[in-house]
């Protein structure tokens, strides 16, 4: 595994994925199943689909039958958005690129058909969200 940080470890709650994976797992590539803007605090709420269930889940979401985990992201004081494309499967890398600025960062998921790029001054990871995926399509547990 390489030394370079990913884009949980940059945020304001790396410690939430670690303690729930117990690990640094590699989470690059997301799904992206939600967007929402609040022009009123400059926020972007992110709903993304992670590609790793964690190997030792919450009691609770066994009880659900979770196979499948979501994340819901808020990104702060939002300076810049691009949103480019829709495809039905906005699947792609998830990268955050810090600043000289230390309280500025480029938030970007993009894939094939699609992209999600925002500068802001910080991105905390709320909650995570178990899913019960099936072949036929994703739905909350």
């Amino acid at each position: 595994m390489s030394s370079s940080k990913y884009w949980y470890e940059m945020s304001d709650s790396p410690k939430a994925v670690e303690n729930l994976y117990r690990g640094r797992p590699n989470l690059e590539t997301v799904s992206v199943a939600s967007v929402t803007f609040s022009s009123c605090n400059s926020r972007l709420r992110l709903e993304i689909n992670l590609p790793e269930f964690p190997a030792h889940p919450p009691t609770r979401w066994i009880a659900q039958e979770a196979n499948a985990i979501g994340a819901e992201i808020d990104l702060f004081g939002i300076s810049e958005l691009e949103i480019f494309g829709l495809s039905s499967k906005n699947e792609g890398r998830c990268k955050v690129e810090p600043f000289p600025d230390p309280c500025r960062f480029r938030f970007q998921i993009a894939g094939e058909h699609f992209r999600i790029s925002a500068m802001c001054q910080a991105f905390l990871i709320q909650r995570f969200l178990p899913l019960c995926v099936s072949t036929e399509m994703e739905e909350d547990c």
